[in-house]
């Protein structure tokens, strides 16, 4: 798998505890997946809360899930001042990391220029090439 900016998850109580800083779990976009008033997060029918977790990779990862990278544009300690930053987060892709490496499972997360957890960073073309084994 392979993601540029992506979200771990799309459950806004999940993201509301990644982010207390700033309201990002209120974004437009997660209020139009849902069909919800995310002001009122906490007064949701209970089928909308299986939904938000259903729908959120983090809580399908097995042990034999393939390989994933992770790219996003700003650093790791990049401030969170607005909801598509929020959204955009390297945050999103370091909890990720830190389940999949608890399964095993390779996950290279990069932030600009940033590696998480050390080491070089492998171009798109490279990982490709190690996940299929295909020679140069």
């Amino acid at each position: 798998m392979m993601v540029s900016a992506g979200q771990s998850s799309y459950d806004p109580r999940f993201i509301r505890e990644l982010f207390p800083e700033f309201e990002t779990y209120k974004h437009d976009a997660l209020a139009q997946l849902f069909d919800v008033d995310l002001n009122n997060l906490e007064e949701l029918p209970e089928a909308k809360y299986r939904l938000f977790e259903e729908v959120s990779p983090i809580h399908h990862l097995t042990k034999d899930d393939a390989p994933a990278m992770l790219s996003y544009g700003g650093r790791f300690d990049q401030k969170v001042t607005n909801v598509n930053i929020g959204i955009h987060h390297v945050r999103f892709g370091k909890i990720l990391k830190e389940r999949m490496d608890a399964l095993g499972i390779q996950c290279n997360v990069y932030a600009g220029r940033e590696v998480l957890g050390g080491g070089q960073r492998v171009s798109t073309i490279d990982f490709l090439r190690q996940q299929f084994r295909i020679a140069d």
